[in-house]
């Protein structure tokens, strides 16, 4: 998946080729072909935590209904935003 590519990148240091992933996933969510759930998880190998929650947000709001589905995934991630308030 393209977000986990920008995941890696971020996570590994390779942050231009994640911010080009997030670029290049923002432009598919506009034409319905990602899922802002994708572009969280690239924001949260770069430490983003408020671009991941307004993301998650935004896939909340438009009923996308892959949240729930993906939560395992996410598990693994959300390690960065623990300490973060807007986690339950």
């Amino acid at each position: 998946m393209l977000g986990d590519l920008g995941y890696v990148y971020a996570a590994t240091g390779k942050q231009a080729e994640a911010i080009a992933v997030i670029k290049e996933l923002e432009a598919k969510y506009e034409r319905k072909e990602a899922i802002g759930q994708f572009i969280a998880a690239a924001y949260m190998g770069l430490g983003e935590k408020d671009k991941v929650f307004a993301w998650l947000e935004k896939d909340f709001e438009a009923r996308n209904g892959k949240l729930g589905k993906s939560a395992g995934k996410f598990n693994l991630k959300l390690s960065v935003t623990t300490r973060d308030s807007r986690i339950c």
